[in-house]
């Protein structure tokens, strides 16, 4: 069981009421109430509202009676309420603080679910884009005229839940009617121009997890977590237009290599392995033939990688290379032996290939084929790692706990040679062609 699960059954029956006018509005309407953690002049206020700017109000004290508060490593204890509000000082040196309140058991369309609000404060549209990997987590950032949203669950992406963002001085809007998030639990919302007033920009999403128990002699079939992050519009309404610049006149190599591959990251994500994974039918031999076939690429890879990166030109260091360490690892607790190129489909056989005749011009192609890879292990990869532990109860490390994508994305973009990044992005659509390709061959499809 969930170890987060083992402590709301422990907790005792909330004395907070539930606020019918409030609570049963579906979170995904164009308005409801959460719980926002504001920061400004160095103490951060925790009030339940419908929009992050308005005044609290005394009758909804009770929503933040019962706040778990966190900044950094540190625990912190807000005061007692003071017109509906609860304050706390930010520790020195700290930009971030995060909050969660159990509600309680509620039930919807017969459907009954534990309510956890989880709110999020930043000091800065910068310090908005940390990751703290808390249940439920929204991060924000900007690029150029773009807002950009993701929302997180314990770290991992979540998709297709919808996002509302709240300006100073307006109303909530989206990008479009209904916005969810993509495979990557990222939206993108056009920045407005100027807004009426200064105040908090406020974001908002429900992450909700499958996931059962029991609490105060209560049952529930699932957690609706109600997640906002806040941060302050003056500072974020220039903060981001040095990303500005780089996006009009020198792109980052991350985001060129993004715009470059389009929808295939979409596409894979519909392919016919990751159908019968999410379906729970994957089979062990579908799983090794899968985790074989992808040994053979890293292993060309590394090897073509491990000699460039001894000559410092490419970002291709400890944990990165852990990658194969972990794939290792895990072909050897299935009881499968590393495999050699006669074990190669006629797919991998001739990517195998293509990355080879790559070799003369440089290393780029392979790393953009990295590039790719690494990208999908470590965001979509670990719900695929989840699901098949779910269905086969073996859970890869490959998908579990291959990291530090963003420190090489920062190594990425340093990468400005013009033929590198064209080789970068040659190497990375050739990688989503082989996926597409090697994902929807017919040995990857569900048994009936």
């Amino acid at each position: 069981m969930d170890i987060r699960m083992m402590r709301y059954m422990k907790l005792p029956l909330l004395s907070v009421g539930i606020a019918i006018v409030v609570l049963t509005i579906v979170p995904t309407a164009a308005f409801a109430h959460f719980i926002w953690a504001t920061v400004e002049k160095g103490q951060v206020r925790f009030a339940l509202l419908e929009n992050v700017n308005e005044a609290p109000q005394a009758q909804f004290a009770k929503y933040v009676a019962d706040l778990a508060v966190h900044c950094g490593d540190k625990t912190l204890s807000p005061g007692e309420s003071r017109d509906g509000a609860r304050t706390a000082t930010l520790p020195a040196g700290q930009d971030v603080v995060t909050a969660e309140s159990v509600v309680g058991t509620k039930e919807r369309d017969g459907k009954s679910f534990l309510l956890i609000y989880d709110a999020k404060g930043a000091v800065s549209l910068t310090a908005a884009s940390a990751m703290k990997k808390e249940p439920a987590e929204i991060l924000a950032s900007r690029v150029g005229k773009e807002l950009i949203v993701t929302v997180r669950r314990a770290g991992l992406a979540v998709p297709e839940t919808e996002v509302w963002v709240q300006w100073p001085g307006g109303d909530e809007s989206s990008s479009a009617k209904n916005v969810k998030t993509d495979s990557q639990g990222e939206v993108h919302i056009p920045w407005p121009t100027t807004v009426s007033k200064n105040g908090f920009v406020g974001i908002r999403a429900m992450v909700t997890e499958e996931t059962a128990g029991e609490l105060a002699g209560k049952s529930y079939a699932s957690i609706h977590r109600l997640a906002t992050l806040a941060f302050p519009w003056e500072g974020a309404k220039t903060d981001g237009f040095k990303n500005a610049a780089v996006t009009t006149e020198a792109k980052p190599l991350s985001r060129i290599l993004r715009d470059a591959f389009g929808a295939n990251h979409e596409l894979a994500g519909k392919a016919v392995f990751n159908q019968t994974v999410f379906a729970g039918k994957l089979t062990r031999v579908q799983l090794e033939i899968h985790l074989q076939q992808r040994a053979l690429i890293h292993s060309e890879l590394h090897r073509i990688l491990n000699a460039a990166a001894h000559k410092g030109s490419i970002p291709y260091g400890a944990a990165q290379k852990h990658v194969l360490v972990l794939l290792f690892d895990d072909l050897i607790t299935m009881g499968s032996d590393w495999p050699t190129e006669p074990q190669a489909l006629p797919l991998t056989r001739d990517f195998l290939q293509e990355i080879r005749d790559s070799e003369p011009q440089g290393p780029y192609f392979a790393l953009g084929v990295w590039h790719v890879y690494y990208g999908g292990i470590t965001n979509g990869g670990r719900m695929i790692g989840e699901k098949i532990g779910e269905t086969l109860h073996f859970l890869p490390t490959y998908y579990e706990k291959s990291d530090g994508y963003g420190e090489y994305l920062k190594e990425v973009n340093k990468i400005t040679d013009p033929a590198a990044q064209q080789e970068m992005i040659r190497g990375g659509k050739a990688a989503y062609k082989y996926i597409l390709a090697i994902s929807n061959e017919a040995l990857f499809q569900a048994s009936q």
